[in-house]
């Protein structure tokens, strides 16, 4: 951008006149407003020297203003409101991000050279967060994303929706209540299904540790899953599955070991953090029940089914997260990328510190046809979508895009920074995403991954410590609390069947 201060002037003063047009015709867009934003940045751009030519106060959009100071009409109008206003105001705002576009790939590797690495980032993304984002109003009308094409789970669904249908009526519940991340999240209440099922419990999900509502990630699966009335049911039977704690030797026992389906107390409460499913398919008892119940106690084709019935039908926020995504990557996805980066101090002593170039590696090795480049970095080629990347960090974005080409990666345009709901929101969008790829590379003991492609019944690629990378022994995710218990855990029925989870069961590529 510095190299084409002329080419970032007069974009500024696009920029500016057509949110000005919108404000004169109290015709506010709901990405008007982002555009605005987006503006007040560009003037870092524009040299002093040209500044006298272009607006430098930012423009106000009426819908943050107060009733008193907008302008004649009293309400903002939306795309939906105004389609013909929206369409005319959309054709110059495309023709502005094509020149925006051309002038920021033609500067992006000089900026990038010289550090100003945030700075790049920033700008590139104000196109990506003004194209194709719907409005609110917009989101319920939104078709309802496809998922996992192919994978119908027919044999199961009869058992699941019986279960569902008779929820309400049971007079026992299950009450799980989930800790720390995403992939934990939903990976406790994987297990936390099947533990209900077997036992004849209804399941009732706490969720007061997450920043975001079960019932805003996913519609109903046919039951009502989080009803803070069930919450205040004081709790006879007490079960720690954290990691971390110092019950769960006792906790993994009582499941593994113990006559779950013979439990007397009518609420149940059980704190995880983790994927505690293999401990059930481990008590022979469990594994009999499982077995009458659903043909097979085989652990990859009940994961698998049981995760796409719970999470088959993500709620309106989040599926227009994912058409936002699906619009950036494309319909397409051969590749996706979990790259998990560390975000807080504290992962530094329980998480290995992954390079980026790691994964890159280990994507040529996977899918060397999916990675190869046709053009030269900054074509101006429309993106083609046929790699995904899952990551929190965006150098990391930027460090993909300059490896293998802007026009074949696609990632979200945002930050994840798991501090708010609508930071859930984008990584669930992200996860299925990931889920929905022919292929994946994650990350190494990353529960986040693991969700992906146990929904997706892939095989995934893993990067190890040590640029190692290698293959998981099958699409189930590994219970991390394995490694812990088991010299202590003698009592098992089938302890074999949880050998696989000592090292997460990985061989070389």
């Amino acid at each position: 951008a510095r190299d084409h201060d002329v080419e970032a002037e007069e974009m500024a003063r696009s920029m500016f006149e057509i949110g000005s047009k919108a404000l004169r015709r109290d015709a506010v867009l709901d990405y008007v407003q982002e555009l605005l934003n987006q503006y007040t940045k560009l003037l870092d751009f524009v040299p002093v020297k040209h500044r006298e030519a272009v607006p430098v106060q930012p423009l106000v959009s009426p819908s943050i203003l107060p009733d008193s100071t907008r302008p004649e009409r009293q309400t903002a109008m939306t795309v939906k409101d105004n389609p013909e206003l929206a369409a005319e105001l959309g054709v110059e705002m495309s023709a502005v991000l094509e020149e925006a576009e051309r002038i920021l790939v033609e500067g992006m590797q000089d900026a990038v050279r010289e550090g100003q690495v945030e700075a790049a980032v920033q700008i590139c993304r104000a196109s990506e967060r003004l194209k194709g984002w719907p409005t609110e109003k917009e989101t319920e009308e939104l078709p309802k994303p496809v998922l996992w094409p192919g994978l119908e789970d027919a044999a199961f669904r009869s058992v699941l929706t019986a279960y569902a249908e008779r929820s309400a009526g049971l007079h026992k519940t299950l009450i799980l209540k989930t800790r720390y991340g995403l992939g934990n999240r939903l990976l406790s209440i994987v297990s936390g299904l099947l533990l209900a099922i077997l036992t004849d419990r209804r399941l009732v999900v706490d969720s007061s540790e997450h920043a975001s509502s079960l019932s805003s990630l996913f519609n109903y699966p046919g039951f009502p899953w989080e009803e803070s009335s069930q919450l205040h049911d004081a709790p006879t039977l007490q079960i720690d599955l954290m990691y971390h704690s110092a019950a769960l030797k006792n906790g993994s026992a009582a499941l593994g070991c113990g006559a779950p389906s013979h439990w007397e107390q009518r609420v149940v409460l059980v704190n995880s953090d983790q994927y505690f499913l293999p401990l059930l398919l481990a008590n022979s008892e469990m594994q009999d029940l499982t077995a009458s119940r659903f043909g097979t106690s085989l652990e990859a084709p009940l994961v698998g089914a049981l995760s796409r019935w719970l999470f088959k039908d993500p709620s309106p926020a989040v599926s227009a997260y994912m058409h936002r995504i699906s619009n950036l990557v494309g319909r397409k996805c051969d590749l996706g990328l979990q790259i998990r980066t560390h975000m807080f101090e504290w992962e530094g002593g329980m998480l290995p510190q992954l390079e980026p170039q790691e994964f890159f590696r280990c994507a040529y090795q996977v899918c060397p046809e999916c990675v190869q480049r046709d053009q030269a970095f900054g074509s101006p080629a429309p993106r083609t979508g046929h790699i995904f990347v899952a990551t929190a960090s965006q150098e990391v974005k930027l460090h993909a895009e300059m490896v293998f080409g802007r026009s074949a990666v696609g990632h979200a345009p945002d930050p994840g920074r798991r501090e708010t709901a609508a930071d859930d929101f984008q990584a669930l969008a992200e996860l299925l995403v990931l889920s929905n790829c022919t292929k994946l590379v994650t990350s190494s003991y990353s529960t986040f991954g693991y969700m992906a492609h146990a929904l997706g019944s892939i095989t995934p690629a893993v990067v190890k410590q040590g640029q190692q990378c290698v293959v998981a022994q099958s699409v189930v995710p590994c219970m991390h609390s394995y490694r812990a218990i088991k010299e202590e855990l003698n009592c098992l029925g089938d302890a074999a069947r949880l050998e696989a989870h000592t090292d997460c069961g990985f061989v070389p590529l």
